[in-house]
C-alpha cells in the first residue's frame, strides 16, 4: 500500500500576482511532469503499482468563468503502451493554498480549499496525452478579497491520487463468523482488529481551540501524522490576539515547529497589540528562557527590518561659502529605534521594558548660485 505522501504532488507558484497580470484569460502556465506514486519511494510499489505520469496546467484568469481553472493531463507511460492500457480512471483530492517565505522561519503552507474529483483519461493510438478540465476550480476572491491584485501571494497547487479499492464497497460480504467469540470468556483478552473504512482527507469543523487541541493531542498520541498536519493547517487560518500564545505553548510542549512558528510570526507582526496582553503573561510565566529569547529576537529583528521611527531635521547653514558663487546646505538626519527587553523586579516578576536609541548623520549638499 502506498502512502498519502507518495501519492501527492505539490506545485509551488511564487509571486502569483504577477501571473494574474501577465497571463490572459484562456492562457495557462504548466507544472513540470511528475510521477505518482513518486519513484523515490519503496521499490515494492514499482512492481505492483506502476507509477503514472502527469502534468498540471493552471489558468490564472480561467477559461470560461472568472475563477481559476485547472487541467490535469495524464501522459501515457511506456509500461501502459507495452501492456495496451488505453484508459486511466482516477479519484483525486485537489487542493490549493498559500505558503509563506520568511528569512527567519521555515517555509509554512496553509491549504485554503480542497475537493475530491474524478477523472477518466483515454489514450488512442498516437494520442498519448489525455486531459480533464476543472473549470471553476478556485475563486480569486479567496486570495484577493477586495480585488487587490498587487499584494504578494505565493500559491501552491496540490494533487493527491487516491488508491483504487480492489473490492467495491457494495460487494463486500459481511458475516458473523466472529460473533460467538465476543460472548466467550475464554477470549476476553483477545483483541480484534476491524476494518472501519478509509479516511479521504476531509476534516469536520473544529469549533474552538479546545477542540483543536484535543484532536491534535489524540492524533499525536496515536502517531497519525497526516491527520495532525491536516488539523494544524486548518487552524493556521484563525490565529488571532486571543489564541496566538496557545500555538506557541502547544509547539513548545510537543516540539512542533509549525505551531510554534505560527504564534511567533503573529506576535512579531502584531507586537504592539500583544506584548502587554494576557497571552504574553502566560508565556513569561513558563520561565522558558530559550523560547522567550527567540520570541524577542524575531520581534526586534522584524522591527529593525521595518525601520520604524525615522525622522529628519533640516536646516540651512550660515557658514561661509566655499567659493564666491556657491553655498552649501547642511542637513541632519536622525534615526530613532526602539527595541524591547525583559528585566525582573524585586519579586522576580518579569517586566517588559523598552530601550530607545538614536543614530545621527550630517548630510552636506553644495549648491551653485550663478
Amino acid at each position: 500500500m502506498t502512502s498519502e505522501i507518495a501519492n501527492t504532488f505539490v506545485w509551488e507558484i511564487g509571486n502569483f500576482q504577477k501571473w494574474i497580470k501577465q497571463v490572459s484569460q484562456g492562457e495557462c502556465i504548466n507544472s513540470q511532469k511528475f510521477w505518482l506514486p513518486q519513484r523515490s519511494f519503496e521499490t515494492k510499489n514499482q512492481s505492483f503499482n506502476h507509477p503514472t505520469l502527469w502534468e498540471l496546467s493552471l489558468y490564472p484568469n480561467g477559461i470560461i468563468s472568472k475563477g481559476m481553472s485547472l487541467r490535469v493531463h495524464a501522459i501515457q507511460t511506456k509500461y501502459e503502451k507495452e501492456k495496451g492500457i488505453t484508459t486511466r480512471r482516477k479519484q483525486f483530492i485537489l487542493g490549493i493554498g498559500e505558503y509563506d517565505i520568511s528569512q527567519l522561519l521555515p517555509k509554512r503552507k496553509a491549504v485554503i480549499r480542497q475537493c475530491e474529483k474524478s477523472g477518466n483519461f483515454t489514450f488512442n493510438g498516437s494520442k498519448t496525452v489525455s486531459s480533464c478540465l476543472y473549470d471553476n476550480f478556485f475563486s480569486l476572491d479567496y486570495i484577493f478579497p477586495r480585488n487587490e491584485k498587487t499584494k504578494v501571494v505565493n500559491l501552491f497547487v496540490q494533487v493527491t491520487v487516491l488508491e483504487e479499492k480492489s473490492i467495491p464497497v457494495d460487494k463486500i460480504r459481511f458475516d458473523n463468523k466472529y460473533e460467538d467469540f465476543f460472548e466467550d470468556d475464554t477470549f476476553s483478552d483477545i483483541e480484534f482488529e476491524l476494518d472501519c473504512g478509509s479516511y479521504l482527507g476531509k476534516l469536520l469543523d473544529l469549533e474552538s481551540f479546545d477542540d483543536f487541541e484535543h484532536t491534535f493531542k489524540l492524533a499525536d498520541m496515536m502517531m497519525l501524522n497526516n491527520l495532525n498536519k491536516l488539523v494544524i493547517n486548518e487552524w493556521l487560518k484563525i490565529v488571532d490576539n486571543e489564541n496566538w500564545h496557545k500555538f506557541i505553548l502547544l509547539g513548545w510542549k510537543y516540539n512542533n515547529n509549525l505551531l510554534k512558528n505560527t504564534g511567533l510570526e503573529y506576535a512579531a507582526d502584531h507586537w504592539k497589540q500583544v506584548k502587554k496582553g494576557e497571552g504574553m503573561l502566560q508565556l513569561l510565566a513558563t520561565n522558558n528562557v530559550e523560547g522567550i529569547e527567540e520570541l524577542f529576537y524575531i520581534t526586534n529583528k522584524r522591527l529593525e527590518i521595518s525601520k520604524v521611527g525615522i525622522f529628519s531635521e533640516r536646516r540651512k547653514s550660515q557658514k561661509p561659502s566655499m567659493t564666491k558663487n556657491s553655498k552649501y546646505k547642511e542637513y541632519i538626519e536622525r534615526e530613532y529605534r526602539t527595541c524591547d527587553y525583559i528585566e525582573f523586579n524585586d519579586n522576580q516578576t518579569p517586566i517588559i521594558n523598552e530601550f530607545s536609541y538614536c543614530t545621527e548623520k550630517t548630510i552636506v549638499d553644495l549648491e551653485d548660485i550663478e
